[in-house]
């Protein structure tokens, strides 16, 4: 009785179609008779109630036992019966649903095919395929812009894919989401989403924290809480198309790059499977040619020593390929690596080498600070002095200069009588941009 004379009723089963014209559950919706279609099923009308409300009972029910059922305006059919399959208690239905239900026992495929050959739906609901689009040089140019233009220094172009390897530790992921933090930063209408593959999410969530990452870097998830990707699969890559058309409706803004972390982590197929060309030139298709974002890529180096950077990215050639250009992340001390371009890109330019350091600061936080380099850091003057000087503020904020009197290694003993900090550092071989920063 007490669903009976509930006034708040769930939504009816409908045809909820597309924007394309009427499809057949939708015209049926608006236009079938669905008080014929419970009485040619064993339905029967009962009167009203004191709102207006029709009381129908269900096939078989004795009389003078009430009501299994209420329909409202002639659309909605609310059902409170346990007894009336294969309609369902406390579910409502619409004219499709109920038409659905009872005429096709659920089977809605079957229903609108019915349905359409009845007449119901309209021409434009057909099914179209894809339309041809034949580009000239000069569209070409207009969809994709002349030349390349670089969305973070001369390492990320726009709307092109990269890739950043480097060994488990080495600070891959750190070093990419101050890149994408410097790329939000540069616009305020620029977005970056972030599609993490492997480990856990957590890590990220403390290292973002640490870093002070801003709002505008997003990490991508499903209304599951569902966070790793399988992007071989058709319908997590129709997932991200749909999450970046998505983010960029929500926001009004422009997503400029998309992160994958990692390729080992993507797929199931294996990274040296040859179908990994295919899958990557997929996923360029929908980030790169589709959504105009740039793509960076995280992959692994190789176990092993081996001279060619290009040769230490795990998996085949098909990954190296796949991209405009390959960084290599190597750890030249405690706080301090390098991002190394490989020659062989297809930018057609010399990209410079970076360094990035690691700042500890006060309160838990920390700095990465990414300035140009140098090739071969590791047995120079200047990547001793960097370990030192990281190692001095790694204990505290600020040093005087009178606090400093000798580097760690015993052979150079230098006073600081007649030196400030500064000019010592610099003595010591120590990069002037670095001075700068930290001093």
């Amino acid at each position: 009785m007490a669903r009976s004379l509930d006034e708040v009723l769930p939504e009816p089963k409908t045809d909820k179609g597309s924007q394309e014209g009427l499809s057949p559950g939708q015209d049926y919706d608006a236009r079938g008779d669905l008080r014929g279609l419970l009485e040619r099923h064993g339905w029967t009308f009962k009167g009203n109630t004191n709102d207006g409300r029709e009381k129908w009972t269900r096939p078989g029910k004795e009389r003078g036992k009430g009501g299994s059922a209420t329909l409202t305006d002639g659309k909605v059919f609310y059902v409170f019966s346990s007894n009336a399959h294969p309609l369902e208690q406390g579910l409502s239905y619409g004219p499709f649903g109920g038409y659905g239900t009872l005429e096709h026992g659920g089977d809605f495929s079957k229903a609108a095919r019915a349905l359409a050959n009845q007449g119901y739906g309209t021409k434009q609901q057909q099914k179209k395929g894809r339309k041809a689009k034949f580009m000239d040089a000069a569209a070409m140019e207009r969809e994709f812009g002349k030349e390349i233009e670089w969305l973070w220094r001369d390492h990320i172009p726009k709307a092109n894919p990269v890739l950043y390897a480097g060994r488990e530790g080495e600070g891959k992921s750190s070093d990419v989401v101050q890149t994408c933090k410097e790329i939000v930063l540069s616009n305020p209408k620029f977005w970056v989403l972030w599609v993490a593959c492997e480990g856990f999410v957590s890590d990220h969530s403390d290292k973002w924290r640490k870093l002070k990452i801003p709002y505008r870097v997003v990490m991508l998830s499903d209304d599951e809480g569902v966070y790793k990707l399988q992007l071989d699969k058709w319908a997590d890559q129709v997932f991200l198309d749909q999450a970046l058309q998505d983010l960029k409706l929500e926001t009004g803004g422009q997503v400029v790059a998309v992160v994958i972390d990692s390729i080992r982590g993507m797929q199931s197929i294996g990274e040296n499977d040859p179908k990994m060309a295919s899958l990557m030139s997929m996923l360029n298709s929908i980030i790169c040619d589709k959504h105009k974002a740039a793509c960076i890529y995280i992959a692994h180096h190789k176990k092993g020593l081996e001279p060619m950077r290009l040769n230490k990215v795990s998996g085949s050639t098909s990954i190296t390929s796949s991209v405009r250009a390959v960084y290599a992340l190597e750890r030249i001390s405690e706080c301090v690596c390098t991002i190394t371009p490989d020659k062989a890109n297809a930018l057609g330019h010399n990209p410079k080498t970076y360094k990035s350091v690691l700042i500890e600061k006060e309160g838990g936080s920390y700095e990465i600070s990414i300035i140009e380099g140098e090739q071969d850091q590791d047995a120079t003057q200047t990547a001793k002095a960097e370990k030192f000087l990281i190692s001095l503020f790694r204990q505290k904020a600020i040093w005087m200069a009178a606090e400093i009197y000798r580097p760690p290694a015993p052979e150079a003993v230098l006073t600081t009588s007649e030196m400030t900090l500064e000019s010592w550092l610099i003595s010591n071989g120590l990069d002037m941009q670095i001075v700068q920063r930290l001093t």
